[in-house]
């Protein structure tokens, strides 16, 4: 018997493979004829991709295209065996720090984790591959956005209410430059209860033209256990995006673009 599960992948396929046929919105009562569901259980399922990015509605047609997530979880997967070489460079800053350390890609103004390395010394910090965080909260999100320009943050916020993270976040775009601008001096970006309350990210980007990615590597430690600590796991964040950068630039010759298909 199919899982709920199993009927949102057939549905996400489907709504996928005819918009690339057609190029136009897929309805509610198309998708329920040709997987032989009911129409309410399709419309169910559909919010829930939508709620999730993976699904879009569009209100002139009433039909739906598939959302951004999508793409980017499709970009990220294009990447896959590349980015299996940078695991070893993650699994070194748990084992360094006995802190929990991950990989991060941008997806849109949210932050997706593709790679995570969870600690058991650790174990209520929320880090777990699929996991999406806001970029204005986090110290990825800043590793992510530092090459940013200002009107470019504005236009990636646009929609963001900025309500939520930790009291150490920032509350508009023009703060996130100004505090990008000051990262950009420094080994890593210190991330000071930006997320979360007494937890601090540290967070580096690592870049790789021939696959046009960009992916943030990251530790968190809650505040009481840095000390005099903050330094030298900046540095090693530091000297880790830059391995990472060097595995990703010599793993595969340049990657086609994820995106929507031309109409």
């Amino acid at each position: 018997m199919a899982t709920t599960v199993d009927k949102g992948l057939l549905l996400l396929q489907a709504l996928a493979a005819e918009e690339a046929r057609t190029g136009a919105p897929v309805t509610n009562t198309w998708l329920a004829e040709q997987l032989s569901l009911d129409q309410a259980q399709v419309s169910r399922m559909l919010s829930a991709l939508a709620a999730a990015g993976l699904a879009e509605r569009e209100p002139d047609s009433r039909g739906y295209r598939v959302g951004p997530r999508y793409f980017d979880i499709g970009a990220a997967a294009m990447h896959t065996e590349a980015l299996a070489k940078a695991r070893p460079v993650v699994r070194g800053l748990l084992h360094a720090w006995h802190e929990p350390a991950w990989l991060s890609v941008l997806s849109r103004a949210q932050v997706l984790t593709v790679q995570a390395e969870p600690s058991q010394w650790f174990p209520y910090f929320p880090v777990r591959v699929g996991a999406m965080t806001p970029v204005w909260c986090s110290g990825p999100g800043r590793a992510l956005t530092q090459d940013f320009s200002r009107d470019e943050l504005a236009a990636l916020l646009r929609d963001e209410t900025f309500v939520g993270g930790g009291p150490g976040a920032v509350r508009d775009p023009l703060e996130l430059f100004e505090r990008n601008l000051n990262s950009t001096k420094m080994t890593a970006v210190v991330a000071d209860s930006e997320f979360e309350h007494d937890v601090v990210e540290f967070s580096a980007p690592a870049r790789c033209d021939q696959l046009d990615m960009t992916v943030a590597i990251s530790v968190a430690v809650p505040k009481h256990r840095i000390s005099d600590r903050a330094s030298a796991i900046a540095a090693s964040v530091a000297d880790a995006a830059q391995r990472i950068s060097s595995l990703l630039t010599t793993a595969s010759p340049t990657a086609p673009k994820a995106g929507r298909p031309a109409p």
